[in-house]
């Protein structure tokens, strides 16, 4: 009897979890990455690099970069502080996976894209200013030495 109810307890437990519904998540999400620590002030956090697709045969991207909030109470869960579209790069570009660098104290989100219309292929470098602020450069595979 001593071992039944904490067995049933847990049962109930895993019930109740299996039961629990994951969060919805957008029909046209592409990929999520996370690769940056942030901290000002009291704030801290993670960098995530999100990308929505559109089109169907001119595969191209939208991209957002989020700065999440990590609550000091670790029973509360994570938040998003600031949420930035990256207008310097317009959607007519299909997006690679995206790598996150640190060098000399910055932080970089680095990827390789192809423009959906023309072909032409580029790499994009996102630097990470600060929660929400964000600069961004181009290079064309071309000016990159590389072939294509």
């Amino acid at each position: 009897m001593k071992l039944l109810i904490p067995t049933l307890l847990l049962i109930t437990r895993l019930i109740v979890f299996a039961e629990e519904e994951p969060p919805k998540l957008p029909p046209d999400l592409d990929q999520v990455k996370t690769g940056a620590y942030w901290e000002e002030g009291e704030k801290r956090g993670f960098v995530r690099f999100v990308t929505f697709v559109r089109g169907f045969e001119n595969i191209r991207h939208k991209i957002v970069i989020e700065w999440t909030h990590t609550p000091v109470d670790p029973n509360k869960g994570l938040s998003v502080l600031s949420r930035v579209v990256v207008k310097d790069i317009p959607d007519v570009w299909s997006v690679g996976e995206a790598t996150f660098l640190h060098k000399d104290k910055k932080q970089f989100i680095d990827f390789s894209a192809a423009n959906s219309y023309t072909m032409k292929e580029a790499k994009f470098t996102i630097e990470l200013l600060g929660v929400g602020k964000i600069a961004v450069t181009k290079q064309n595979k071309a000016e990159q030495g590389g072939a294509g």
